[in-house]
């Protein structure tokens, strides 16, 4: 990248403070309890401008280009910027050229608070585990994490990748098993979903 050339994660975060609202946003943050800086853009609104963005975009197998960009915005203290990043890897994975969860343990330290995991754990991880059901030994491993996030994060992963996963049940009964002692509300909050799923 040149002196003169205008990064993309540089050029979506320019389009988010253009399209927020102010008064969205703090009512967002009421919600989903977080003091995090937002410029107020609604998640619908952010996914169709990172399309947008990426709609010329000629993909190939070298991907860290975008990853970069991903984690770049990922790593803003804005959670409309972190969401942006999220959408980044969700393309990527809807393309089955993300098919391994590594970067997701990469950028879950920028990810913490329920709303950014979930939105992770929904438009990547389950993606990717519908393209590649076999990477869910992997992702059980997370059961152990000393990281909360990365503990609730597998958790809603393997509820929305259900109807991707052969042996369900038996990876639910792991995880359940292994965080019979849990701590963590937001962990606990994501074990009661897993149990009342079926």
């Amino acid at each position: 990248m040149t002196h003169s050339e205008t990064r993309l994660g540089d050029v979506i975060i320019q389009d988010l403070r253009r399209t927020g609202d102010t008064a969205f946003g703090e009512s967002r943050s009421v919600f989903i309890n977080t003091d995090q800086e937002t410029f107020g853009v609604p998640l619908p609104a952010i996914k169709k401008l990172v399309r947008k963005h990426l709609r010329g975009y000629a993909f190939d197998r070298t991907l860290s280009p975008l990853e970069e960009e991903a984690i770049y915005l990922l790593e803003q203290p804005i959670f409309d910027s972190k969401i942006a990043g999220i959408q980044i890897l969700a393309v990527i994975s809807e393309k089955q050229l993300l098919t391994n969860t590594r970067v997701v343990e990469e950028v879950i330290k920028y990810t913490t608070g329920w709303a950014l995991v979930d939105t992770l754990a929904t438009d990547v991880i389950a993606i990717i585990l519908r393209n590649n059901p076999n990477e869910v030994d992997s992702l059980i491993d997370w059961v152990s994490s000393n990281d909360n996030w990365l503990r609730r994060c597998l958790i809603v992963s393997l509820i929305k990748a259900k109807d991707y996963i052969s042996d369900w049940e038996k990876h639910k009964k792991i995880v359940l098993d292994q965080l019979t002692h849990e701590n963590d509300p937001y962990v606990k909050m994501a074990i009661k979903w897993l149990k009342s799923t079926t």
